[in-house]
């Protein structure tokens, strides 16, 4: 995770390495995957909401996670329901997916779990299905 302002990052490469001796790259992923913050309080969230933007709240991180693992799911063939929206706690567009939870220890990257699923398939869930895969399975 980089934790400077990007702009700040090729000028300090610069300034501290000799050329070509601090290599940078970065990596594209889709924000599903890599942003759903819970900071701001259930009042900011609704504001938030009915603004159209993300509430950033403690729910909507929560379902954003099961929306992400529903995401690789997908990827590796599996037969979800499309998201839904949910209201929680008055807070508005949320996104309603089964709930999945994908461990760290089953999940330490997303091709790792894609490799995990290789009968894709033959996975179905539907919008009230739970499922929770943890370890090397």
């Amino acid at each position: 995770r980089l934790e400077c302002m990007m702009q700040d990052l090729p000028w300090l490469l610069h300034r501290h390495a000799p050329p070509h001796a601090a290599p940078v790259s970065f990596t594209a992923m889709d924000g599903a995957f890599t942003y759903a913050p819970a900071k701001n309080s259930l009042h900011e969230a609704r504001k938030n909401a009915a603004a159209g933007c993300s509430p950033a709240s403690a729910s909507s991180a929560e379902l954003s996670l099961y929306a992400a693992n529903c995401a690789i799911l997908r990827l590796a063939g599996a037969a979800l329901p499309p998201p839904a929206e949910a209201t929680v706690a008055g807070v508005q567009r949320l996104p309603a997916t089964p709930w999945v939870v994908l461990t760290p220890a089953f999940k330490p990257s997303v091709g790792i779990a894609l490799s995990r699923f290789c009968g894709g398939a033959a996975i179905s869930l539907t919008a009230s299905s739970g499922l929770l895969l943890d370890g090397d399975i």
